[in-house]
């Protein structure tokens, strides 16, 4: 790109957009890609307004362009101590808006997350850890449970099996990949690629592109260029198979691993892009997705079977695309 084209498409953005807390419209028709250039990849992590730390000022820019009112809370990654508050005052300001948005409950004694979230409009609840992940198989219905009392308790059992009522999805789709277990799968899948990455001679790890990254996130990054053997900036189903094999055989949970890679073709054009597979491996370092979406697409997904989920998917990202 030309270095006129590329101001005039700065200007565009930052005429709109003020991550340092300015009111703004996002562009509808703002190109997360072009936001910043190499160089703004090489900061320091920031704390953003939603709880969130983003790797570099360049990150939480790219957010902001594709719609989200994040600002920058600080410099410095955030503690665990704040993330939660700021996540539902955040939450809170979008509920005016929008009834649909789910707002966590956080502990007032350490600030971390509540062991039980549960979200009104939807009548679903589900147990997560203190730093807010969703434990798998553990969502529920308040329909069907009268009382806090007759919900699945949030700690594991060993050598007891649990009583809780199945859901009519894991009825009738008792093999379905939930949101839950997508994230345990991400988490896996990176710390895979990451082990493969620990194993490089440092030379090979000194790449401008992956310098002051999390070790997972430059992993995810040194995986693509590794699968992109014609370096066309896309992974074909032939450069992926192998890997796909891999997966399938020893990543859990099964059920998610049997959808690899086809899940992160997300325009269904046989190829997987660089920002696709950021954007697959999770909402550990996908910065340019959207994480504070409507309760119920992040609830209603854990229910969903795998082919009505990407259908769903797919759907939100039209709508969200323009």
């Amino acid at each position: 790109m030309q270095p006129l084209i590329l101001l005039f498409c700065l200007c565009r953005v930052f005429a709109a957009v003020d991550v340092f807390g300015s009111p703004f419209k996002p562009l509808r028709r703002c190109n997360a890609s072009i936001v910043c250039g190499e160089a703004d990849l090489l900061d320091s992590p920031l704390c953003g307004s939603d709880g969130r730390t983003y790797d570099s000022e360049c990150d939480l820019k790219r957010v902001v362009c594709a719609g989200k009112a994040v600002k920058i809370h600080h410099e410095g990654p955030c503690s665990s101590a704040e993330k939660c508050p700021l996540d539902r005052s955040f939450q809170k300001a979008l509920l005016a808006e929008d009834a649909d948005v789910f707002v966590p409950k956080c502990n007032d004694s350490d600030g971390s997350y509540n062991k039980i979230q549960c979200h009104g409009s939807t009548g679903y609840c589900w147990c997560v850890s203190k730093e807010g992940r969703p434990i798998p198989k553990t969502h529920w219905s308040l329909r069907e449970a009268s009382t806090l009392q007759e919900a699945p308790k949030c700690e594991p059992r060993v050598g007891r099996r649990s009583n809780r009522r199945r859901t009519h999805v894991e009825r009738n789709n008792p093999k379905a990949c939930t949101f839950p277990d997508r994230t345990i799968f991400n988490d896996n899948l990176l710390k895979m690629f990451a082990r493969e990455y620990g194993r490089l001679p440092e030379e090979a790890k000194r790449d401008a592109k992956t310098a002051n990254l999390t070790t997972e996130r430059a992993a995810a990054y040194w995986k693509f260029e590794e699968l992109d053997s014609d370096a066309d900036g896309a992974v074909s189903k032939t450069e992926i198979e192998g890997l796909g094999r891999i997966v399938r055989g020893y990543v859990k949970p099964p059920a998610c691993a049997r959808q690899f890679p086809e899940v992160c073709d997300s325009d269904r054009d046989g190829r997987i892009g660089r920002e696709e597979w950021i954007g697959c491996l999770g909402d550990n370092f996908a910065k340019v997705e959207i994480q504070h979406i409507k309760a119920s697409y992040r609830i209603l997904d854990a229910l969903r079977p795998p082919r009505l989920r990407n259908l769903a998917s797919s759907a939100f990202n039209l709508l969200r695309n323009g």
